[in-house]
């Protein structure tokens, strides 16, 4: 281990010993032609420190393991982040990141400019490979920043506190294992916004943990023609995807109105998404879709979305060979959709092809709201009537407890042949007053007839006749007492939830 080592960019020379802030080499390490300056002798382990404020033009490609790249110096801007607020992702703000107050904020600048067809930062083969304060800027045909192309068999890579923008293809694209994104803004790029991929050259992720802190991601799948844009997305590889996946205080915004906000496959080791706020504008797509197969157990709790769905479902179970299996679950709780635009609905199996869907889902705490635009035979604010030559097979369940369901058209569907199924719990739930219920194609136009109709399974389902400011049951309603008590003693604002009033902890988000 030598270094630490310093760069200026802007004002140091390739014959300086780069040894102190008094003797900057110009090139940063990786870059074209920095190997030839003065006393270089990067190796694995070492720290590059490079100025904050300085850009430069050349992409840099680590040339060792374990290197650590961040910041040095007083420069601005610092990195700016919208994310949701803590404890009420309902809401977001805007947060200020920086390594060390006073000492070392701002950041760096790799800017490859609109002829550029490499990244502008490359982990290639590199294992343990940190960046630090640098933002990442151009046009790049390919990625603005690999972790790893899909040959690596590298372990461990790091963005901490980093901005990509204005990629002509994807923002970052990842095929190292233990990935780590921490205080990341991805803005205005073509593709997707952040890509995690598997391959049987890194096994399939299969013992991975991959976390994504405090990220944005906005405006990505700017070029709508092409049809792209998902902000993230994982690609399984021969169907598998085996890494254990985390994604945590992310804010997505999307204009575009192709693609979706999250689109995850496999999730063998587990999936969850937690304190989101996702904002779709009036026409963009926000949604998240499960792709198959489907191993693992998908955990999606502490959210709120912003229309963001147009024709389609918010959650949705993929288009085309999404099989589940009979482990696999799919919990989504504690989850907001402020809809001012015509969907699909909260949640459906949706129109799969030759696909099965075995598995446990459970919708909880959830408020729903809009939905309107249910032209397909299987659509309805929670739909668990496959389409498309979609199967439910026999370990398949569904349990809808405690929502709030403010929506014209079919609030439930249930599967055929499902009326007097206990699999299909439907408890606790308050339903606003012209909603009209479904088992298969038969719609029920008054929640006594489907109750009627599912005698076997459903309890407490609750019609609003009016729906109050605060969100509360009316008095007289069953919720008030028979509510299903699902363990919660505070909603996500912090208020104190009582569960035996059904979705009411959760509805005094929208207050």
């Amino acid at each position: 281990m030598a270094g630490p080592w310093f760069v200026d960019p802007d004002d140091g020379l390739t014959t300086n010993s780069g040894l102190s802030t008094s003797s900057p080499w110009k090139l940063i390490p990786g870059q074209t032609g920095a190997s030839s300056q003065t006393g270089y002798g990067v190796v694995a382990g070492d720290v590059i420190n490079v100025k904050n404020g300085t850009t430069s033009s050349l992409p840099v490609n680590a040339p060792a393991n374990n290197l650590t790249y961040r910041g040095y110096g007083l420069a601005s801007p610092a990195l700016e982040l919208r994310l949701p607020k803590r404890g009420n992702p309902c809401e977001t703000e805007l947060v200020t990141v920086v390594r060390q107050a006073g000492s070392h904020e701002g950041m760096w600048t790799v800017d490859v400019g609109a002829v550029e067809a490499n990244p502008a930062c490359a982990f290639g083969s590199r294992s343990g490979v940190t960046i630090e304060d640098a933002c990442f800027k151009g046009a790049a045909a390919n990625p603005l920043v690999s972790m790893g192309f899909s040959s690596s068999t590298a372990v461990g890579a790091t963005l901490r506190r980093c901005k990509i923008s204005g990629a002509s293809s994807q923002g970052i694209e990842a095929y190292t294992k233990n990935i780590t994104l921490e205080d990341v803004l991805v803005e205005n790029v073509q593709d997707d916004g952040i890509a995690i991929g598997a391959h049987a050259n890194n096994g399939y992720r299969a013992g991975g943990y991959d976390v994504l802190r405090r990220v944005s991601i906005v405006e990505p799948g700017l070029d709508t023609v092409g049809a792209l844009g998902d902000a993230f997305q994982t690609f399984a590889a021969s169907n598998r995807f085996e890494s254990s996946l985390l994604l945590e205080s992310i804010y997505i915004y999307k204009s575009s109105a192709v693609k979706q906000g999250i689109v995850v496959n496999d999730m063998t080791a587990g999936f969850t998404l937690r304190n989101f706020h996702f904002d779709g504008g009036d026409t963009g797509t926000v949604q998240v879709l499960f792709g198959g197969p489907i191993n693992g157990a998908a955990q999606i709790y502490n959210g709120y979305v912003r229309n963001g769905c147009q024709s389609n479902t918010l959650f949705r179970l993929g288009t085309s060979g999404t099989d589940m299996d009979s482990a696999a679950t799919i919990d989504i709780w504690n989850v907001v959709h402020d809809s001012q635009i015509p969907h699909a609905g909260f949640f459906s199996v949706g129109a799969g092809s030759a696909a099965t869907i075995e598995g446990a889902i459970t919708l909880h705490n959830n408020v729903m709201t809009g939905g309107s635009n249910q032209g397909l035979s299987f659509s309805a604010m929670v739909s668990c009537h496959a389409g498309g030559g979609t199967t439910l097979g026999e370990t398949a369940s569904l349990s809808v407890k405690n929502n709030l369901m403010i929506c014209s058209g079919v609030a439930l569907r249930l599967p055929v042949g499902g009326g007097d199924d206990a699999r299909w719990v439907i408890e606790g739930n308050s339903i606003s007053e012209g909603s009209v219920y479904a088992i298969g194609s038969t719609t029920y136009a008054d929640l006594a007839s489907f109750e009627a109709a599912h005698s076997a399974a459903d309890a407490n389902t609750d019609t609003v006749q009016a729906v109050s400011p605060s969100f509360r049951p009316l008095v007289g309603s069953t919720l008030l007492a028979d509510g299903v008590d699902i363990g919660y003693l505070r909603d996500i604002r912090g208020f104190q939830s009582k569960s035996h009033i059904g979705a009411y902890g959760n509805a005094a988000l929208l207050r």
